[in-house]
């Protein structure tokens, strides 16, 4: 489990809000289709199959989301924190998987708008 540093996602919601660049307009975007899932109460296996086809899709044009998962493994390795067993339903994964590729989307606005140099410099702690 990873923490973040909240002044940077406010910053990089900011960004996304005011949609000042074209990737932003995209990111806005990504982010609501990923709020509409999460805002549902039931996930229905229809809700299901697209929530799963839209992590799948967020991972091939969001490198930063891979690149974020890569280095909390790294950090919590390095300092000796073993993961806890992953929840165990489908649609618990998927819905943590789609809250870690919001923060992967904003990381990669924070990274377009030189806010951040890299990814690690979003990352408040690991756990």
């Amino acid at each position: 489990m990873m923490k973040l540093k909240q002044e940077l996602v406010d910053v990089a919601k900011k960004l996304v809000d005011g949609k000042s660049l074209k990737d932003d307009v995209k990111a806005a975007n990504d982010i609501e289709r990923i709020e509409k899932i999460l805002n549902e109460s039931i996930m229905t296996d229809k809700l299901y199959d697209e929530a799963v086809g839209l992590d799948q899709e967020l991972i091939e044009n969001y490198p930063e989301i891979k690149e974020l998962c890569s280095i909390v493994d790294v950090m919590q390795k390095v300092l000796g924190i073993k993961n806890k067993k992953r929840i165990s339903q489908p649609e618990d994964i998927v819905i943590q998987d789609l809250i870690t590729d919001m923060f992967g989307i904003y990381a990669s606005v924070l990274l377009k708008h030189r806010v951040i140099h890299c990814i690690k410099e979003f990352i408040d702690s690991v756990e």
